[in-house]
């Protein structure tokens, strides 16, 4: 199992030539890295709403789609065998978006929305994975691409209609910055790379380096 997860430490097992083995401890590592500062960068973010109960300037339609675009990314990996270590932050990514989610539902008094919406992402991928059928995975990761980008671009509209964008972490989408360009590297140089994954993740990587940008050039207004 850990062989699976860290390649890295099968390849010490096998005992590989120095090159290999140091080229998947550096991606191991990597994807270790990525995976902690996923929960650390979205922490800020959910402190920032919870301690205001306000969601001004942050899009509520940019973390749904986001969320649900995340659970379809677990699909896509888990029904193609993806190495664990390549998509774990996953699993703690989407965990703190439900959080972030019940906070922007329940401070609009959407409760049941909320409950709803879940349900409805779930039930979703549950019954694409029972299907099975690989066209319909790969054109799901396809359109969980266009979600992410759709939320990204909601947000960043969200921030040229709200003017400062002072809710918004920059710790979050800065990790989301820097992950991004962490994971493009990760994607190219892994065994078998992926040509949806890598695309998918540079278009979305670019559209959060836009995001840092708004929020930075918020804090400088507010400043001056």
């Amino acid at each position: 199992m850990m062989e699976t997860v860290y390649p890295g430490l099968a390849c010490a097992l096998q005992k590989l030539s120095f090159f290999e083995c140091s080229t998947q401890f550096t991606l191991d590592a990597v994807n270790l890295f990525v995976f902690f500062v996923t929960v650390s960068t979205k922490m800020p973010q959910v402190i920032s709403i919870a301690t205001s109960w306000t969601s001004q300037g942050v899009s509520l339609t940019a973390f749904t789609m986001e969320t649900f675009g995340i659970s379809i990314l677990l699909l896509y990996n888990i029904y193609n065998g993806t190495q664990l270590g390549l998509y774990a932050e996953s699993f703690a990514s989407i965990a703190m978006n439900i959080v972030l989610l019940f906070l922007l539902f329940s401070i609009s008094q959407k409760r049941v929305m909320f409950a709803l919406y879940c349900t409805g992402v779930v039930a979703f991928n549950i019954a694409a994975y029972v299907i099975g059928n690989e066209n319909l995975i790969t054109t799901l990761q396809a359109g969980a691409s266009l979600l992410f980008y759709a939320g990204s671009i909601a947000q960043i509209r969200e921030n040229i209609k709200e003017g400062t964008a002072h809710l918004l972490s920059l710790s979050l989408f800065g990790g989301y910055a820097v992950m991004g360009t962490l994971r493009e590297i990760t994607f190219v140089f892994t065994d078998k790379p992926d040509m949806v994954l890598i695309i998918a993740n540079a278009i979305g990587t670019t559209l959060c380096f836009i995001v840092v940008g708004q929020i930075i050039a918020g804090k400088m207004v507010r400043k001056g």
